[in-house]
């Protein structure tokens, strides 16, 4: 996973938090 949207990278992180 890598050079995507940052969009859904924001989100993915957000939610494994």
């Amino acid at each position: 996973m890598c050079c995507g949207k940052k969009e859904e990278l924001e989100a993915e992180v957000e939610m494994r938090k």
